[in-house]
């Protein structure tokens, strides 16, 4: 009930549209593999609609999708840098040059995009409401470590998605009343995590 009508007719129509893209389609068991995963993911979207009522639920869900979020990143990081045994599927063309992380995903162009909304969450929290947490420092740093995974993802499509993800941050607090300074801030801060990540790369 807490979505709009207008949303059920255009996700149904939607998924008819895949329905008859499928007629055409070279290999059907691929295409009904894309098709579920649609349709999966257009239930799990409107379960969340009716799931998140409360501020508690609205903690748990983008608590539950961050800690994951965090604990692949660093498992991530840590298969990239150190010679852990076992870690090889977390990186993708591992032991050919050129590693990427990838986490658990299939490739690091979906590992990267995975990391951007609770990098961003973590950033807003560092600077703005603390919806998980109060101490804008550790958000901060846990925003810092999904940002290194999302370089070392190599995406230049997910690199350019957190940049704009960062710009609209940035002119949303500069907007709210009393903001400026919170834009500023997070625009030193952002500047000194280029930094930073610059000199890891050349290092690394």
């Amino acid at each position: 009930r807490r979505v709009p009508l207008g949303i059920f007719l255009l996700l149904g129509a939607f998924v008819l549209l895949n329905v008859v893209s499928t007629v055409e389609a070279i290999d059907p068991r691929r295409a009904l593999t894309f098709f579920a995963i649609t349709v999966y993911l257009i239930g799990l979207g409107i379960w969340l609609t009716s799931f998140v009522d409360s501020r508690g639920r609205a903690r748990l869900v983008v608590g539950t999708y961050t800690v994951g979020a965090i604990l692949i990143a660093i498992a991530t990081l840590a298969a990239l840098w150190l010679p852990l045994p076992g870690l090889d599927i977390l990186v993708y063309g591992a032991g050919e040059g050129g590693e990427r992380g990838q986490g658990l995903f299939k490739d690091p162009n979906v590992f990267g995009p995975f990391l951007i909304p609770p990098a961003l969450i973590l950033l807003e929290e560092a600077f703005g409401s603390g919806l998980l947490t109060r101490r804008r420092f550790l958000a901060g740093s846990l925003s810092l470590i999904l940002m290194l995974a999302i370089v070392f993802a190599y995406s230049r499509a997910t690199w350019l998605s957190l940049a704009l993800g960062v710009a609209t941050m940035l002119v949303v607090f500069a907007l709210r009343r009393g903001g400026s300074d919170r834009a500023f801030g997070l625009l030193v801060v952002l500047l000194g995590a280029v930094g930073l990540v610059t000199a890891i790369m050349v290092v690394s």
